[in-house]
């Protein structure tokens, strides 16, 4: 462990505490965790023909102190929404204290996460 890591460890704590949301991981098999998550949107546009296509996502960070392994499938409880990781999720922190996940809205939830976040 270098002496940087500690400094990085309290740094990103501090970030997710101002910046992030409590919220709840239900991973495919077992009980759920409580967790504090960044959310952010990553829209990807395509472009068919001359038509360009936005296709909404979210990505949701969580600190791999607090979730091991998530997993693809698996799905987070942010507030009222509820969104299903569609992707392996990765850590391209230079440190790996952070997963990214990118995720879906759950369809069986109703809700309607891709407005703007506050």
């Amino acid at each position: 462990m270098s002496d940087f890591d500690p400094l990085a460890a309290r740094a990103l704590s501090s970030a997710f505490a101002r910046f992030g949301k409590s919220a709840q991981y239900q991973p495919l098999a077992g009980v759920p965790v409580s967790c504090r998550v960044v959310e952010r949107r990553d829209d990807e546009q395509s472009v068919l023909g001359d038509t360009p296509i936005l296709a909404p996502q979210r990505v949701l960070e969580v600190r791999a102190s607090e979730i091991a392994r998530p997993e693809k499938g698996a799905r987070f409880l942010v507030g009222s929404y509820h969104y299903v990781i569609v992707a392996q999720p990765r850590r391209d922190d230079p440190d790996g204290l952070v997963w990214t996940c990118l995720c879906r809205p759950d369809p069986a939830d109703g809700s309607t996460p891709w407005l703007p976040l506050p």
